[in-house]
Protein backbone atom coordinates (compact mmCIF):
# COMPACT_ATOMS: atom_id res chain seq x y z
CA UNK A 1 0.00 0.00 0.00
CA UNK A 2 0.96 3.80 -0.86
CA UNK A 3 1.27 6.12 2.14
CA UNK A 4 1.69 9.77 1.13
CA UNK A 5 1.08 12.61 3.07
CA UNK A 6 -1.09 15.30 2.47
CA UNK A 7 1.99 17.49 3.66
CA UNK A 8 3.99 15.78 0.97
CA UNK A 9 1.79 16.58 -1.73
CA UNK A 10 0.64 20.30 -0.71
CA UNK A 11 4.03 20.83 -1.16
CA UNK A 12 4.80 19.03 -4.46
CA UNK A 13 1.61 21.44 -5.76
CA UNK A 14 3.68 24.46 -4.09
CA UNK A 15 6.58 23.75 -5.99
CA UNK A 16 5.22 23.24 -8.82
CA UNK A 17 3.67 26.56 -9.06
CA UNK A 18 6.33 28.18 -8.37
CA UNK A 19 7.94 26.68 -11.60
CA UNK A 20 5.22 27.71 -13.80
CA UNK A 21 5.17 31.13 -12.24
CA UNK A 22 8.83 31.43 -12.45
CA UNK A 23 8.05 30.41 -16.05
CA UNK A 24 6.01 33.42 -17.00
CA UNK A 25 8.04 35.53 -15.36
CA UNK A 26 10.35 34.51 -17.88
CA UNK A 27 8.58 34.74 -20.67
CA UNK A 28 7.72 37.95 -19.61
CA UNK A 29 11.28 39.30 -19.07
CA UNK A 30 11.81 37.79 -22.56
CA UNK A 31 9.05 40.17 -24.05
CA UNK A 32 9.99 43.13 -22.02
CA UNK A 33 13.69 42.81 -23.29
CA UNK A 34 12.66 42.22 -26.88
CA UNK A 35 10.43 45.65 -26.47
CA UNK A 36 13.83 47.41 -25.45
CA UNK A 37 15.98 46.51 -28.51
CA UNK A 38 13.90 44.79 -31.38
CA UNK A 39 10.94 46.65 -31.54
CA UNK A 40 12.35 49.88 -30.14
CA UNK A 41 14.75 49.44 -33.64
CA UNK A 42 11.74 48.70 -36.22
CA UNK A 43 10.00 51.89 -34.27
CA UNK A 44 13.57 53.94 -35.52
CA UNK A 45 14.42 54.04 -32.02
CA UNK A 46 18.17 53.13 -30.52
CA UNK A 47 18.13 49.60 -28.44
CA UNK A 48 18.87 50.20 -25.85
CA UNK A 49 22.18 49.00 -23.69
CA UNK A 50 21.96 45.45 -21.84
CA UNK A 51 22.72 47.39 -18.25
CA UNK A 52 20.14 49.71 -18.71
CA UNK A 53 17.38 46.73 -19.68
CA UNK A 54 18.92 44.75 -16.73
CA UNK A 55 18.48 47.99 -14.47
CA UNK A 56 14.64 48.12 -15.80
CA UNK A 57 14.11 44.48 -15.33
CA UNK A 58 15.80 45.23 -11.54
CA UNK A 59 13.29 48.20 -10.87
CA UNK A 60 9.92 45.93 -12.08
CA UNK A 61 10.79 42.90 -10.68
CA UNK A 62 8.64 42.70 -8.13
CA UNK A 63 5.98 44.07 -10.66
CA UNK A 64 6.38 41.82 -13.22
CA UNK A 65 6.47 39.04 -10.21
CA UNK A 66 3.13 40.15 -9.32
CA UNK A 67 1.63 40.10 -12.78
CA UNK A 68 3.31 36.19 -13.49
CA UNK A 69 1.20 35.62 -9.96
CA UNK A 70 -1.57 36.85 -11.25
CA UNK A 71 -1.73 35.32 -14.85
CA UNK A 72 -1.25 31.90 -13.06
CA UNK A 73 -3.80 32.34 -10.41
CA UNK A 74 -6.51 33.42 -13.58
CA UNK A 75 -5.30 30.37 -15.75
CA UNK A 76 -5.40 27.89 -12.50
CA UNK A 77 -8.69 29.00 -11.23
CA UNK A 78 -9.96 28.74 -14.89
CA UNK A 79 -8.20 25.38 -14.75
CA UNK A 80 -6.56 26.38 -17.76
CA UNK A 81 -2.94 25.87 -17.10
CA UNK A 82 -2.02 23.54 -20.43
CA UNK A 83 -3.54 26.75 -22.15
CA UNK A 84 -0.50 28.62 -21.52
CA UNK A 85 1.40 25.84 -23.44
CA UNK A 86 4.80 26.32 -24.72
CA UNK A 87 4.77 30.28 -25.37
CA UNK A 88 5.28 30.06 -28.70
CA UNK A 89 2.73 31.51 -31.50
CA UNK A 90 -0.37 33.57 -30.32
CA UNK A 91 -0.67 33.04 -26.78
CA UNK A 92 2.36 35.71 -26.32
CA UNK A 93 0.03 37.77 -26.27
CA UNK A 94 -1.93 36.42 -23.27
CA UNK A 95 1.74 37.66 -21.40
CA UNK A 96 1.27 40.66 -22.54
CA UNK A 97 -2.05 41.12 -21.63
CA UNK A 98 -1.54 40.69 -17.72
CA UNK A 99 2.18 42.57 -17.94
CA UNK A 100 1.51 45.56 -19.94
CA UNK A 101 -1.29 46.53 -18.00
CA UNK A 102 1.23 46.94 -15.27
CA UNK A 103 4.64 48.01 -16.42
CA UNK A 104 5.22 49.36 -20.03
CA UNK A 105 8.81 49.29 -21.97
CA UNK A 106 10.10 52.95 -21.62
CA UNK A 107 8.63 54.97 -25.04
CA UNK A 108 6.26 52.27 -25.48
CA UNK A 109 3.31 55.19 -25.27
CA UNK A 110 5.12 57.73 -27.79
CA UNK A 111 4.15 55.46 -30.78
Amino acid sequence: MLYVSVRYLQDIRVKMADLVKANIYQKMTLDLKCAMTTWREDNDLPAMSEEAIEEFLATNRAIIELAASDMYDAYSEDNDLAELGDGSGGCNDWYREYLYERVTPPDWDEL
